[in-house]
């Protein structure tokens, strides 16, 4: 009997746990750490570590990298779904005095509202209600989370492409006024090149001058 109500408060603090990370997550406006959504997100980086090594090209690292927010959402649906799942699995396990696999089952049917399975007892109906509830609000929460996190990462993009332009612009104009400053040079240099062919012309013409003033 102890058993099964300690089965029950802790299948009671998994839901509890999956219900504020999602509740942290999605729907609190200001920026709340949940532990289950960091480990989720923690884990899914490790593996793109892997797929996405720094000795890939660029092109093709981004290409993979791109592949990291929408397969964290999805690992984090599951791993809310997953410990609701678990969690009314020990709470009906606790109530409905049935082995764990039943349990499990009911909790499934319940969760996902299959309808596979019917408890016998209404506390067991009662929590079957409530899963099934829990189980659509947390699909509903993350739909409803869909647009906002596209527009962020829609953002993101044309701020990444804004960059890339701003900076291929600036190398352009660099460029053309390295080639202009040049020209400027050259016109420079090019100008004290005539003024020194000019001044020894002139001096061999004052020489020469000097020559027949001296032969006469």
């Amino acid at each position: 009997m102890v058993l099964r109500v300690l089965a029950v408060a802790f299948g009671a603090s998994l839901v509890v746990i999956a219900l504020g990370s999602a509740i942290k997550t999605v729907v609190l406006p200001r920026a709340s750490v949940s532990f289950v959504t960091r480990w989720v997100f923690l884990n899914v980086q490790h593996v793109f570590r892997v797929l996405a090594r720094p000795s890939l090209s660029l092109a093709k690292r981004d290409r993979r990298l791109a592949w990291y927010s929408p397969l964290g959402l999805i690992a984090t649906l599951v791993a809310w779904l997953t410990l609701t799942l678990v969690g009314f699995m020990f709470v009906f396990w606790g109530v409905e005095h049935v082995s764990m696999r039943s349990a499990f089952v009911e909790s499934g049917s319940a969760l996902l509202t299959l309808g596979l399975t019917r408890p016998g007892s209404l506390p067991g109906a009662t929590i079957a209600f409530i899963a099934a509830g829990i189980g659509l609000f947390l699909l509903a929460l993350l739909i409803t989370y869909l647009p906002s996190i596209y527009a962020a990462f829609s953002r993101r993009e044309l701020g990444v492409t804004a960059l890339e332009v701003n900076r291929t612009e600036g190398s352009e104009v660099l460029l053309a006024s390295d080639v202009e400053e040049a020209r400027e040079r050259l016109a420079v240099s090019g100008t004290h090149v005539l003024a020194l062919v000019d001044l020894a012309a002139v001096v061999r013409e004052r020489f020469e001058g000097l020559a027949r003033v001296a032969g006469i």
